[in-house]
Parts: structure tokens; C-alpha cells; sequence
């Protein structure tokens, strides 16, 4: 991430002076949902399940850099804060309860893409229409035992920007993020359950990937 940093800050001056354009900087807020993660339950059912990641609300920064007409360099920060969904009872519900009552906090997880890509305005005018397509990597962060892990990742998506005034604008997004999961990341927590016999344990693991969508909304400030 920092030697992105490092090449925007060095292309920034050499573009502004080709062409007679602004930078643009849009705070987002926005709905992301998907991804999965996987739980082997070795203590009580011995089964294996695909536990979801709750939708939830995001907020992200982007920073587009003018390259040429209606194209843009944009380096882009996404994170939602998020929880796992429980449908199965795998945590606070008996037998397999594995944390204090009223403690879900175990469920806590956060996903954050950093990325670097290319904006391209399909049309022009005070209202535009824009695709977008970017690479970068997307950090797992999950309260379960599971370790955080930083992977590759790339999106894609479009939406359309709206001019307010000579400094202000809107922008509307939809953007699909895969991520190329590692499955072979996991770990193994064990517990004493009187039902198990002998040493209950999960396998918390990735899928082989993880895919999640998201709408957003931001407001796009011209410097």
C-alpha cells in the first residue's frame, strides 16, 4: 500500500500539468454482503458448514487521479465492519455453545480492500456514466479463531457521477469484490464439552474464495 502511495504522489504533479483537470477525493458510505467461511464441527454433529458474513454497512475513501479525457488513475480503501451469522447454533446455543451468554462479540469480523485501478467516464456532461476496474488486496479480520490473512484481490463495477456545483459532486457505485482466498489457512480450537467424551475442537478455514458485492453512495470533493 505504501508504495502505491508513493507512485501516486510521483504521477500527480506530471498529470496536473498535461492537462487543465482536479483531483477528486469521495468519501463513501455504502451496503456490502457475501463472503462465506467454513467451520468443521469435529465435537457434536461432525459436519461440516458454510458460515455467511452478515450484510452490513461500509464506508470507504477514493482518490481519482485525471490521466487523460474521461479516464481516471483512482487508488480506492473499502472496509466493512461486520459479524458471522449464527444460523446454525454453532456458538452460544447448546451443545456446541462455546462462549459465555450474552457475549456474541466472538461473531465480530471486518473485511477491508485496498485497491489501485482505472475509472473510465462513458459519457459526458454534468451527468456521467463510469465503469471501473481495479487490483489490489483485501485484509481479513475475524473475532472467531481464524487467522487475519491479506490476499489478493480485484473488482469491479460502474455507477454515475452527478456535478452539484464547480467543486462538488455525487457519485453512485456498485462494485463486485472476489478475493483468491487461501482454504488451506485454518486453525483448530479446542474445548471441554461433557457430550464430547474426550476434546471437543473446531476447524475455522477460508473458502477457496471470497466474493461479496456492494452499493455505495459518496460525495466527490474537486481540489
Amino acid at each position: 500500500m505504501r508504495q502505491l502511495v508513493v507512485l501516486v504522489i510521483l504521477l500527480s504533479p506530471a498529470v496536473l500539468v498535461a492537462q487543465d483537470a482536479r483531483l477528486e477525493l469521495t468519501p463513501t458510505l455504502g451496503y456490502m454482503w457475501g463472503g462465506q467461511i467454513q467451520i468443521e464441527d469435529r465435537a457434536f454433529t461432525h459436519t461440516t458448514y458454510d458460515t455467511n458474513v452478515d450484510a452490513a454497512g461500509a464506508f470507504g475513501l477514493v482518490f481519482g487521479i485525471p490521466m487523460a479525457p474521461r479516464t481516471w488513475l483512482e487508488l480506492t480503501v473499502d472496509r466493512e465492519e461486520t459479524r458471522l451469522k449464527d444460523s446454525q447454533g454453532l456458538f452460544g446455543e447448546e451443545p456446541a455453545g462455546i462462549i459465555p451468554p450474552d457475549d456474541s462479540s466472538i461473531l465480530d469480523a471486518s473485511v477491508t480492500y485496498f485497491q489501485v485501478g482505472g475509472q473510465w467516464e462513458l459519457t459526458t456532461g454534468p451527468t456521467r456514466w463510469f465503469l471501473t476496474g481495479s487490483a489490489g488486496v483485501a485484509h481479513f479480520n475475524f473475532a472467531v479463531p481464524l487467522p487475519d490473512d491479506t490476499r489478493l484481490a480485484i473488482s469491479g463495477g460502474g455507477g454515475l457521477k452527478m456535478d452539484l456545483t464547480d467543486r462538488l459532486g455525487l457519485r453512485f457505485g456498485a462494485r463486485v469484490y472476489w478475493t483468491d482466498t487461501d482454504e488451506g489457512t485454518a486453525r483448530v480450537q479446542q474445548f471441554q464439552h461433557q457430550d464430547c467424551g474426550a476434546t471437543c475442537s473446531y476447524v475455522y478455514s477460508y473458502q477457496p474464495s471470497f466474493l461479496q458485492t456492494e452499493l455505495s453512495l459518496g460525495l466527490t470533493i474537486k481540489l
